[in-house]
């Protein structure tokens, strides 16, 4: 034999040796990505994560790290004597709850007077029935002549203004001083004009001209010659130059530490009372204040707060929107406690969508901007997922883009929407599928969607799959999916994936059986198959076909077996029925996977539950170390006596037969009319069955000798069966 004969005999060999288990990975499924919305990198070790174009200063060195209890010295006394009473309360007694209240009440309205005389600035804001007083409202008004869609409130001698969906300021005198160019515009602080232009925020001064550059994601107003803002998803401060002042590198605004909201409030209920004198009520202090300066902007104090029209036990009369602060769903105010702006409906927040709050009404959605002009939109609000809204109307979806402050005509009948696509139903049930500007990706007549990893969409009546990243070209006739494969057919050939669409096989077989959703039986034809279980594909038949079992066959020689099972998996993740085989000492599968009940091999034998064909019930059998039946699996129940013989019992009404085999399935004796027989009553090579009679017949298997006792004989003598055997009976 040649060299090269030699070398092919071996791998021949080898091939040979490895035939039984094959792992496949062949080839992965081409995948075609939907469009995604651009997100900005920045690289992990990077010094400086903000945006480049932000000069980066010096860290002021006494600054306020943290924001800490800094109320005055008023506030922490009422906030200990509340504490005190509520720890006195006599709940039992209601005329204490009461009087704690009205003396709550009483220091409420002290505290209050306090703060408005030590600052005559401040902003005083009272309710009166369901009407809000707050001091010198009419002077901010516009009254002069100017044509626009909103006017805001005079801030530092300047109006904000809005005109088509852009944004500029006025100044006292109704002439234009920032032109109508931006998104959105806040109100003047310290001889600067916040302002968003094409999604990035700036500085402008009061003439108009840009002071600090457009490259923020996120701003607030000035306080003391500081803002805080925000650059790549980084919290940060800067100074009045716009250099960035803090941590670059990390979330590190402590210029938010400066300005702080304080609220106490006390409240009594009525459930339980019925007394029309102890009703619901609640009594409200608020207070903006600078935690540095000792300064109050602004107070705000309800004797009754619980008449207000959207008490409900819980909710507070203010609410935080990105520097403002809305008090009574109506009054904003900003960081420096100025009104700037009086909501023309009084209306619950639900949402918080980066420069906007979200309100609804019926079937009218309010896109609340603090500062500027409140945008109604027809429709119901529901849910948001960036700057995009899901909106409902006339039992149809679609998306409202906040940002281009527009409906996207292409979202009408919307089913799904992901990061940078979404999907409509049309009119004809077929399905499309766009990006966010509205651009057309495919066309489906399908979509089923599943709880399995993928979708599958049909299209000219091929199938395909999809993610909300990624969808396969509509290629396959059929798809079924299971708990981590995929299972594709083409034409009349199935292949089989696993989630990653990695292949574990080639397109050539003909059927596939579901055996549990572990464990799966790929036929070739309608005789040979292979079985993939986890991801593993045997190429030996790993189930035996039922038409090939057949009994009489002989004891082989004793080799190690380990006894294995398939498993199928229940909803909640927990095994809901085995089914047992056998694996050799290297792992391999040495007998399929077929027995319902299955024992350990003892000196080459073991017994198995299982059924002749699939219209007959499991019952008991004996095999050998090839999975060959010694005895079928015909027996109610057999029982194992010493190593190398079976006892089977056939059942009977009262009586039962018995017949005992040897290993290699030789009847060796016949035991008739017998009562009982426990696996305990086994010891070596021996055991015993109880008659009617009340006599016990004892069996010596090795010997194939019998000897009959008397119950009565051994209870009177205190025999047991043990002890017969030890003394060697037979």
């Amino acid at each position: 034999m040649n060299k090269s004969k030699a070398i092919f005999l071996f791998f021949g060999l080898f091939a040979c040796a490895i035939m039984m288990v094959t792992y496949f990975n062949n080839t992965t499924l081409e995948k075609h990505y939907f469009p995604k919305k651009e997100v900005q990198e920045t690289e992990a070790d990077s010094v400086i994560r903000i945006a480049s174009t932000i000069p980066v200063g010096k860290k002021p060195e006494h600054i306020k790290e943290e924001a800490g209890e800094d109320f005055d010295q008023l506030f922490t006394q009422l906030f200990e004597t509340l504490g005190n009473a509520i720890e006195a309360f006599d709940f039992g007694d209601k005329s204490s709850l009461v009087k704690s209240f009205n003396d709550s009440n009483e220091k409420f309205k002290l505290i209050f007077e306090h703060i408005k005389s030590e600052n005559p600035d401040i902003t005083i804001i009272e309710r009166k029935g369901q009407e809000l007083i707050m001091n010198d409202l009419d002077q901010l008004t516009f009254k002069g002549d100017f044509k626009a869609d909103f006017i805001g409130l005079k801030v530092e001698g300047h109006h904000i203004v809005e005109k088509n969906g852009k944004y500029g300021m006025i100044n006292g005198q109704g002439v234009l001083v920032i032109p109508f160019e931006y998104e959105l515009i806040d109100v003047p602080s310290e001889g600067k004009v916040s302002a968003l232009k094409d999604g990035k925020w700036g500085y402008l001064n009061l003439k108009g001209e840009t002071v600090i550059p457009f490259h923020f994601d996120g701003v607030h107003l000035f306080t003391g010659g500081y803002a805080s803002v925000e650059s790549n998803s980084i919290k940060g401060v800067i100074d009045s130059l716009g250099n960035w002042v803090s941590d670059p590198k990390q979330n590190d605004d402590w210029n938010a530490n400066y300005i702080a909201s304080s609220n106490r409030s006390f409240y009594i209920g009525s459930e339980g009372y019925s007394s029309a004198s102890f009703r619901t009520r609640a009594c409200f202090l608020w207070c903006l204040e600078n935690t540095v300066s000792k300064e109050y902007y602004t107070a705000l104090y309800d004797e009754n707060f619980a008449s207000w029209s959207h008490y409900n036990g819980k909710r507070k009369p203010y609410t935080s929107l990105r520097g403002y602060y809305i008090l009574y769903n109506k009054i904003v105010i900003d960081l420096k406690g100025r009104i700037v702006n009086i909501l023309e409906k009084d209306l619950l927040l639900e949402e918080n969508l980066d420069n906007y709050g979200i309100a609804s009404d019926y079937n009218e959605t309010y896109l609340i901007t603090p500062q500027g002009k409140t945008t109604v939109l027809k429709g119901a609000f529901n849910k948001k997922r960036d700057h995009y809204l899901v909106m409902q109307k006339n039992g149809q979806y679609f998306l409202y883009d906040t940002q281009a402050k527009k409906v996207l005509q292409k979202s009408k009948g919307l089913e799904y929407f992901y990061d940078g696509c979404f999907w409509v139903k049309n009119e004809d049930e077929t399905y499309s599928c766009y990006t966010y500007d509205e651009e057309k990706v495919m066309d489906v007549d399908h979509i089923e969607f599943t709880d399995f990893t993928y979708d599958v969409y049909t299209k000219n009546s091929l199938k395909g799959l999809m993610t909300k990243e990624f969808y396969t070209a509509p290629s396959f006739t059929d798809i079924k999916q299971e708990v981590g494969h995929v299972f594709l057919k083409i034409n009349r050939d199935w292949a089989v994936y696993g989630t990653n669409l990695e292949s574990y096989t080639g397109f050539n077989y003909k059927m596939v059986e579901h055996f549990n959703n572990t464990t799966f039986k790929l036929y070739k034809n309608l005789r040979q198959y292979h079985i993939l279980k986890d991801s593993i594909l045997y190429d030996n038949k790993w189930f035996r076909d039922r038409e090939e079992i057949s009994g009489n066959a002989v004891k082989t020689g004793d080799k190690k077996l380990y006894k294995s099972c398939s498993s199928e998996v229940g909803y909640y993740g927990q095994a809901i029925s085995y089914t047992y085989g056998y694996l050799d000492e290297d792992g391999g599968l040495a007998i399929p996977f077929q027995f319902k009940e299955a024992e350990n091999f003892i000196n080459g034998t073991a017994i198995v539950k299982a059924s002749l064909n699939e219209h007959s019930e499991e019952l008991f059998g004996v095999i050998n170390t090839k999975g060959d039946y010694i005895l079928l699996p015909s027996y109610e129940k057999i029982y194992r006596i010493g190593e190398n013989y079976f006892l089977i019992r056939e059942e009977g009404s009262s009586e039962h037969d018995y017949t005992l085999f040897d290993d290699n399935g030789k009847t060796l004796e016949t035991f008739e009319n017998y009562t009982d027989y426990y696996p305990g009553n086994t010891i070596n090579d021996m055991f015993f069955l109880d008659k009617d009679d009340n006599t016990i017949v004892f069996y010596d298997c090795k010997t194939k000798t019998s000897k009959t006792l008397s119950r009565e004989v051994l209870k009177k003598e205190h025999i047991n069966f043990k002890f017969l055997t030890e003394l060697s009976l037979f």
